[in-house]
């Protein structure tokens, strides 16, 4: 088993008041807005009603069936922050650190929270079929894979639960819900992920470990989640509430008031249990998803131990402004200086550390160009060296700069956990230090270690600046991938996963208005809808600086579309009933409608390296546009599938397939309770039109689902 090594810093001041009833004791709620509501779904779906979890559950009832009462309320908690994991009689199955975590919500509102970068991008399409293959990869190791935080965690200010108020409210329509944020996580379910980790904050008022909509209506039954439902650490702030909800374990077993050994569930779910407030087949189900998500990745048996690599080097992302300077080539190169404010430090933002750390500026004096006998010179600093030779011609400043985000434990620059402060600036005097160095230097390569966009106006068009790559975050072996990119041994193929604007004001701020104190329930309602991203800015017709989805520019190719081929009573919630419900029209299947997976139409598309000098890869990128006069509003185009090509040598091709779903030609009826076609002929009919490209504002080749036929040279719709 590999647990996830996150530590949790708790507030001095919480402790004051640690009782049970102060637990749960949170202060006023505020208004959520009209239009938003969580409704009551009742009861909770059992699990093991699918074929492909069946013999997991029946080894899980099995054992679950010879358990007392108390073993089956042992493993649906752990047992403390600070105490060791405990298995309760399973061997491996241990509680203190959940399951791996994979995945995470899109950064939707702003690209500033905290947590952005454990994600995979800002489109859901990108961020789910990423978090899919994760899982899979994980989960073939017999690892239990997590993914979190369900849903609407996209900030740290105010997102805890605490004495003096509730979490923040993410107020989310319905459709909203299930076209961006909800679509990774039923992605991942349809993958056959493990667990599922609710978040901290509420979601239209009510908290995610204990709402029921969300878990029993959305997770379990729409979805047809199969495995165990965990809470975030100390974010369980209800006993018999969260039970009822869909909540299976509780972790780290304390309340959210941490070290004084209180806990909602524990004893207190084996008294809510024996007085009937907690119905005794419901802690059955509770125990028998956990002992399932066990049974499944075969953890009873002996399993492979995980094997990870990396291949780093094709995830940066290059990009070039003025001449093109990348990369370094024999005879070119003359001096080189590579100034860095502390944005080669090994880190994984504030979630851990590295065992050791190879740097750029370590691997760059032992790699000169063939032919090239001058070494290379480095300093390390926050501000440019005052005292310096007097640059030649061909000699190049490397500089290195970086932002930071992570969990709100921490306050860095006046940033708290979120980048709330920097307006999306480089750290730690960045941008100085670029300016500084393009004053000097006649060739300027910026190296971006970053856990999100960057702001890049004070520099991006300065004449020196000759490259910016955006390498995010550096690993141990940092420097070597990005030598082996800077001297060309490998070209990047990397795209942008996010887009780049002129100005932070050109994002929603939200996490700026949201900051110090305040009582009662802070909301914050994602009033921009669909509008996310590149999405939003080809609604607004917004030019940033780097949109979503572009690719290195000194690479060539060309791409040719073949074609579109079609007892004491407790007081209940609201709506509470232990009546199982019929299952939803949207559900019958691990993710949603096993029909939402059904291919629909498929485009083939021949990519050819036209360039004259570098091999590379190349990634084909589907966007959908929905037939025009329909009674759904929806973005212009939307990305449904992207595909890679393998390394193409100048002159090689390779045909690539991007294959459409039900569900990607589909929009979430609110009324309907289900996904409906708008090019289906009972809505009117019409033809969607499939854009091929290399980015969300390069497209290129436009096919057409009535004709099968595509065409390029046409006026992209953005």
């Amino acid at each position: 088993m590999v647990y996830h090594a996150s530590a949790a810093r708790l507030s001095l001041a919480l402790s004051l008041f640690a009782s049970p009833a102060l637990a749960r004791s949170v202060g006023p709620r505020d208004p959520v807005p009209e239009g938003y509501h969580a409704a009551p779904y009742y009861p909770t779906p059992h699990g093991g009603w699918l074929d492909s979890w069946q013999d997991a559950y029946t080894k899980a009832q099995d054992l679950v069936s010879q358990m007392t009462l108390a073993e089956k309320v042992n493993i649906t908690s752990g047992v403390g922050i600070y105490m060791g994991c405990h298995g309760q009689g399973i061997p491996g199955q241990g509680s203190q650190r959940p399951p791996w975590p994979v995945s995470w919500p899109i950064g939707t509102e702003t690209p500033g929270p905290g947590r952005n970068w454990e994600g995979f991008g800002s489109d859901p399409v990108l961020q789910a079929k990423a978090a899919a293959q994760h899982i899979k990869g994980i989960q073939e190791q017999g690892v239990i894979a997590t993914i979190k935080h369900y849903i609407g965690n996209e900030q740290e200010m105010f997102r805890m639960y605490n004495p003096f108020q509730p979490g923040y409210s993410a107020n989310i329509d319905d459709r909203t819900l299930h076209e961006l944020y909800l679509w990774p996580f039923a992605e991942a379910v349809h993958a056959g992920v493990g667990a599922v980790m609710t978040a901290y904050n509420a979601v239209n008022g009510s908290a995610c470990s204990q709402h029921s909509h969300l878990v029993n209506g959305i997770l379990k039954d729409e979805l047809g989640f199969q495995g165990m439902v965990m809470s975030d650490w100390l974010s369980h702030i209800s006993g018999v509430d969260s039970a009822l909800a869909g909540l299976d374990m509780n972790m780290p077993g304390d309340t959210n008031i941490p070290l004084f050994g209180f806990s909602l569930w524990q004893y207190e779910l084996t008294r809510s249990v024996l007085n009937g407030s907690v119905p005794v087949d419901r802690l059955n189900d509770m125990a028998t998803r956990v002992v399932a998500s066990w049974y499944k990745m075969k953890q009873d048996k002996d399993h492979p131990r995980p094997n990870f690599s990396s291949n780093t080097r094709d995830r940066k992302r290059a990009f070039v402004s003025g001449g093109c300077l990348l990369p370094y080539r024999a005879g070119q190169l003359g001096r080189m200086l590579a100034s860095t404010e502390r944005a080669t430090r090994a880190h994984l933002a504030w979630a851990g550390g590295l065992v050791w750390r190879i740097t750029p500026i370590s691997m760059t004096p032992s790699r000169p160009s063939e032919g090239e006998s001058r070494t290379s010179s480095s300093t390390t600093r926050t501000t440019f060296p005052l005292i310096i030779d007097t640059p030649a011609a061909d000699d190049i400043a490397v500089v290195f700069i970086s932002s930071d985000a992570g969990e709100n434990s921490f306050t860095v620059e006046n940033n708290h956990g979120d980048r709330d402060s920097d307006k999306l600036a480089a750290w730690h005097g960045g941008d100085k230090l670029v300016q500084k160095a393009a004053e000097k230097f006649k060739n300027v390569v910026v190296v971006v270690h970053t856990v999100g966009p960057l702001i890049l106006e004070s520099w991006i068009d300065h004449p020196s600046v000759k490259a910016v790559l955006f390498a995010h975050l550096p690993g141990q072996e940092a420097g070597e991938s990005l030598t082996n990119i800077l001297f060309g041994d490998v070209s990047p193929s990397g795209h942008l996963p996010y887009s780049i604007t002129k100005s932070a004001t050109d994002v929603p701020d939200s996490i700026a208005n949201l900051k110090g104190f305040a009582f009662g329930q802070v909301q914050d309602t994602y009033s921009e809808s669909l509008y996310i991203d590149y999405r939003s800015m080809h609604y607004q017709s917004m030019q940033p600086r780097f949109v979503f989805g572009p690719r290195p520019q000194h690479e060539a190719d060309a791409a040719r579309a073949v074609g579109a081929e079609g007892k004491k009573k407790y007081a209940y919630p609201a709506g509470y009933s232990t009546e199982q419900r019929p299952g939803p029209a949207a559900g019958g299947g691990e993710g949603g409608n096993p029909a939402l997976w059904d291919v629909v139409w498929e485009v083939g598309v021949t990519v050819t390296n036209v360039g004259g000098e570098f091999a590379g890869r190349a990634s084909v990128q589907g966007y959908v546009e929905y037939p025009e006069g329909g009674v759904y509003e929806t973005p212009k185009v939307q990305l449904r599938d992207f595909e890679k090509t393998a390394v193409l040598r100048p002159g090689e091709s390779e045909r690539v397939v991007l294959r459409l779903t039900r569900k990607d030609v589909s929009v979430w009826d609110v009324e309907l309770q289900n996904w409906v076609a708008p090019g289906a002929e009972e809505l009117g009919g019409g033809r969607y039109t499939v854009w091929i490209g290399e980015g969300s504002d390069k497209l290129f080749l436009a096919c057409y689902t009535d004709s099968g036929k595509c065409e390029g040279g046409l006026e992209p719709p953005v």
